[in-house]
């Protein structure tokens, strides 16, 4: 971040918080303030609104009432054509528009001051264009000191910032907010009751998709009548990759919901797992190839077709293989993470 927006952080009494937001209080009104990702860079407020109760009354229509078209004497005059009503922005000084100042109101939280360039206004400037935004839209705004903006008490309230949220809330309301937090979070990643009967299942699974998918690599090559097939190493690459990854989501989601994860972490337990499939997948296909040859199952033709044996004689068969094992343990470790849920205030 660049010392003009530090400077400007500094003019309205921000203070850095999280997501790279500066979070503050102007006229009673919690805000964030960030950097913008374009360059050059520009800034933005997030003014807090207090709720519906801080929202306008809706406007009620009048009847429409059907207008004559004559009059005694000749046709109705021709009125003006309605002139549309200016937005607050539009009234800035020139100053202001070549800054690129605008004001949005249409998200239900926040009323949103935008200033493309602020480098052309100075950090005070930029502090007071701030108070008199809060000033105009005053009427959707907190408007007293210390207001709880979720039961409306005052005198108790505090600043609080979570992520791309600010917010005004007393003690109280932010137990309430933090307990409910948890508890969603605790039904998103509770074990369910039937899942661990899923999960030898699941391994096993993922053991038949890796066997499966070596025995129609050795097929593709039984068919063609050779040894060696010529296709671009990143094909092979994204193939083997993508199947992979593909086999260990499911994984990773009996990992996360099954149990496991609550004894181990979830990079313990993915790499368990995807050692086990690797194992049994192996021994699978072994069994599948020694019978395709010998019409029997043959114990020691099975062990010299898994992987032990077969990576010292080919190392880009191994290679590939190991790929494949590596994209299937990412999948499970990310989908088994326990699930987060951010906190909104």
């Amino acid at each position: 971040m660049d010392e003009h927006f530090l400077a400007v952080a500094k003019a309205t009494g921000a203070e850095w918080g999280e997501w790279d937001f500066y979070s503050g209080v102007l006229d009673c009104a919690p805000f964030l303030l960030r950097q913008t990702a374009t360059e050059p860079p520009g800034c933005y407020f997030k003014f807090r609104k207090k709720g519906k109760t801080g929202r306008p009354a809706p406007i009620s229509r009048p009847t429409p009432i059907a207008r004559p078209t004559s009059v005694a004497g000749g046709p109705l005059p021709v009125a003006p054509a309605p002139v549309a009503p200016t937005t607050w922005h539009d009234r800035l000084s020139e100053d202001c528009a070549k800054a690129g100042v605008s004001c949005e109101m249409d998200d239900d939280e926040y009323v949103f001051l935008w200033i493309g360039k602020p480098h052309l206004l100075t950090p005070e400037s930029i502090a007071s264009l701030a108070r008199e935004c809060v000033r105009e839209h005053a009427y959707l705004l907190p408007d007293q000191d210390r207001l709880c903006l979720t039961c409306g008490s005052t005198g108790e309230a505090d600043l609080h910032h979570s992520e791309a949220s600010v917010t005004s809330i007393c003690p109280r309301c932010l137990d309430k907010k933090l307990e409910n937090h948890s508890e969603t979070l605790e039904k998103l990643n509770r074990p369910s009751a039937m899942l661990p009967l899923l999960y030898p299942a699941a391994l096993f699974g993922g053991s038949l998709v890796w066997a499966i998918f070596w025995s129609l690599w050795d097929a593709m090559f039984r068919m063609l009548n050779t040894n060696e097939v010529i296709i671009p190493r990143l094909v092979i690459i994204a193939l083997a990759a993508g199947i992979g990854f593909c086999a260990g989501c499911p994984i990773g989601t009996v990992l996360r919901r099954s149990g496991p994860i609550s004894r181990f972490s979830a990079s313990v337990s993915s790499i368990f797992a995807t050692l086990t499939i690797v194992l049994i997948g192996e021994l699978l296909y072994g069994v599948g190839l020694a019978y395709y040859l010998t019409q029997s199952f043959d114990l020691g033709l099975t062990l010299r077709a898994t992987l032990l044996f077969t990576v010292s004689s080919s190392p880009g068969y191994a290679l590939i293989k190991f790929l494949f094992a590596c994209a299937l343990a990412i999948a499970a470790y990310e989908v088994s993470k326990p699930k987060t849920k951010k906190l909104r205030l």
